[in-house]
């Protein structure tokens, strides 16, 4: 009963508006930075978090690979709660012609502008890490 107590004081001084759910996973802005979102997994088989994390990690090594991705800047040991740089949403003209051949999944929902560049802020669902590269191809956003 007590960890929950932290628990729930932790995610009320991190987490301020809901931004938006998906399957597993809720995301807040953060309360201690407004640049910033707070992802917390609400389901604990899908690891997205840890996904996304080691997805980000695995790209610092290729400024051509990381410049797509939403830069994530904290993970806690579980992996439940993920903070990663806060996008704003696309239209569909902010959509490049190519975009990288590992994005599989083009929900417009899944990608926003950071720093006038076009970005995935939803990768914890790639289902691979190793294999990127920076091979380009003609996607279909829906």
């Amino acid at each position: 009963m007590i960890y929950q107590a932290k628990y729930d004081d932790l995610i009320d001084l991190l987490c301020s508006d809901l931004l938006g759910e998906g399957i597993s996973r809720k995301v807040f802005l953060c309360s201690l930075n407004p640049d910033w979102v707070v992802k917390i997994e609400t389901d604990d088989n899908t690891f997205q978090n840890l996904v996304e994390w080691k997805v980000w990690l695995n790209s610092q090594g290729s400024k051509s690979l990381s410049k797509w991705l939403a830069p994530c800047h904290y993970i806690s040991k579980s992996g439940r709660i993920l903070i990663q740089s806060k996008t704003i949403p696309i239209r569909k003209s902010d959509i490049p012609d190519m975009v990288p051949h590992f994005f599989n999944d083009e929900k417009f929902e899944n990608y926003g502008i950071l720093n006038g560049q076009f970005v995935c802020h939803d990768y914890g669902t790639l289902g691979f890490v190793e294999g990127m590269s920076k091979r380009l191809v003609k996607q279909k956003f829906y």
